[in-house]
C-alpha cells in the first residue's frame, strides 16, 4: 500500500508580487475592513488628539405646514424606505388616517418626521 505525501510548491515570484496576488483572493469584506482600518489609522495620525464634537446641523429649512407638503411635486421628492416595526401596526393607522383625511402616506411620514428632527434640535 502506498501513502501519499503532501508536496508544497513554493512560488517562484519575489515577494513584493505576491502581496498584490493575495489582494486578489481577499474577501470583499476582509478587503473593506482592512481599508476602514488604514483610514481611521491615518485619521488618527493627521487628527490632534482634541474630543471630536457632534456635528450640528448647518442648515435647517424653515417648516412646512401640511398644505405646503402635499404641494411638493414628486419630481422634488427623495424616495425613502423603512422597516416599521409590525406592532405599532403604523401602516394600518396611517391608511385609516389616509382615508379619513385625504392625506398621503408619504405626507404623513414627512410631517412627522420633520417635527420629530425640530424637536431634537435638527
Amino acid at each position: 500500500m502506498s501513502q501519499r505525501r503532501r508536496v508544497t510548491v513554493k512560488s517562484s515570484q519575489p515577494q513584493e508580487e505576491r502581496g498584490f496576488i493575495d489582494e486578489l483572493y481577499e474577501s470583499p469584506r476582509e478587503a473593506a475592513a482592512q481599508a476602514e482600518k488604514e483610514r481611521a489609522e491615518a485619521a488618527a495620525k493627521e487628527e490632534p488628539s482634541t474630543p471630536a464634537a457632534v456635528p450640528g446641523p448647518r442648515h435647517v429649512p424653515p417648516p412646512m405646514s401640511l398644505a405646503e407638503i402635499q404641494q411638493v411635486p414628486k419630481t422634488d421628492r427623495r424616495p425613502t424606505n423603512f422597516a416599521l416595526p409590525h406592532a405599532l401596526e403604523l401602516h394600518r393607522r396611517m391608511t385609516y388616517f389616509k382615508v379619513d383625511h385625504g392625506v398621503q402616506i408619504q405626507d404623513q411620514i414627512t410631517a412627522a418626521v420633520d417635527a420629530w428632527l425640530r424637536n431634537q434640535g435638527y
